[in-house]
């Protein structure tokens, strides 16, 4: 029930009854060679996983301790050994789990109050070398710029767009869910602009379209607006070095996110303009003139931090629910 990037990660558990240790293993798409954009995002998504299994574990009685990367060959991703504690109290966070959910919606409404963006950057700092930052004045303005530059990107770059329309299961229509993948209607796609947006899934239009500047009208609504609208829009942080900075950063947005669920707060990831700016020159995702774009400015707004994932948040209303919720495998599926 934790996030990953278009809910596509794969990995496996093992449990090793005998020392009650579960071990979560990568799939084989997880590498050395694996660009630094993906490596992050993944690293990122195992953090919300082991966070979510700590929490879990204090509803069942027990707490438990992490180790990460503990093989050179990345055969296993992280170690999570439990022990019985009858007097551990359950982490009123684990309630949300279930319920925590993307909100893709352009319009968000009802700012988070002060005590609330107080808790949400209170769960943050409880993984330390990562912090909170809620995006105001001219920092918000300029994050907005590197939002709209990296949303652009997506869709101008053939790489990035094979990245992102290779997840979308168009397959499946405009209603239905899913549970591996991106279904189309989680999206939020306007109507009058879900043909266009479909077609453009084939990279020899989008290269002609690119060509007169749409790439730029695209990353304006995905991203530029969306985050412009929102009454908050924050950055989560880290002082750490990249791989276990991903990981801190990973725990700490996965409970900032659980926080914000119990407070009815909705919330969308925003991450391109944060992992596209962490893109080696090898990796050949995006053009250098984006990469260095998005490296200084950040570096210039944030020294001696990196940016590990910009979000936008509002209230939430009944009406404000997401059209659908995407879903997860059976958890046999994920058993070696």
């Amino acid at each position: 029930m934790a996030p990953s990037a278009d809910n596509k990660l794969e990995y496996f558990f093992e449990f090793i009854g005998s020392s009650a240790t579960i071990c979560i293993r990568p799939g084989s798409d997880f590498s050395p060679t694996l660009p630094r954009h993906k490596r992050v995002l993944s690293l990122l998504a195992f953090g919300a996983i082991v966070e979510n299994m700590l929490l879990r574990a204090t509803e069942l009685g027990f707490v438990g301790e992490s180790s990460w990367l503990p093989c050179d060959d990345l055969s296993i991703i992280a170690r999570v050994c439990f022990s019985k504690n009858i007097e551990i109290s359950p982490d009123p966070l684990a309630t949300a789990i279930p319920f925590r959910q993307t909100n893709r919606q352009i319009f968000f409404r009802g700012a988070p109050t002060s005590m609330q963006k107080d808790l949400l950057a209170a769960e943050v700092q409880k993984h330390a070398g990562t912090r909170l930052l809620w995006l105001e004045g001219d920092k918000r303005w300029r994050a907005l710029k590197l939002i709209w530059l990296a949303e652009s990107e997506r869709f101008c770059s053939i790489r990035l767009h094979e990245e992102l329309f290779s997840t979308i299961r168009f397959d499946l229509g405009w209603k239905d869910t899913c549970d591996q993948g991106l279904p189309p209607a989680a999206l939020e796609v306007e109507s009058v602009m879900r043909p266009m947006f479909k077609a453009i899934r084939h990279w020899p239009l989008m290269r002609c379209l690119s060509a007169v500047g749409v790439h730029r009208l695209l990353g304006l609504r995905a991203g530029f607006l969306p985050a412009w609208q929102a009454p908050a829009l924050g950055i989560v942080l880290t002082s750490l070095p990249i791989e276990e900075g991903a990981v801190a950063a990973g725990r700490s947005f996965e409970r900032l996110w659980l926080r914000a669920t119990i407070d009815r707060l909705v919330l969308q990831p925003m991450a391109a303009s944060a992992v596209l700016s962490l893109q080696e020159d090898t990796d050949l995702y995006s053009s250098k003139k984006c990469r260095n774009s998005l490296r200084s400015e950040w570096a210039d707004l944030f020294p001696g931090e990196w940016p590990a994932m910009v979000f936008r948040m509002g209230g939430m209303l009944k009406t404000d629910l997401p059209s659908v919720k995407t879903g997860r495998r059976l958890l046999s599926s994920y058993e070696r």
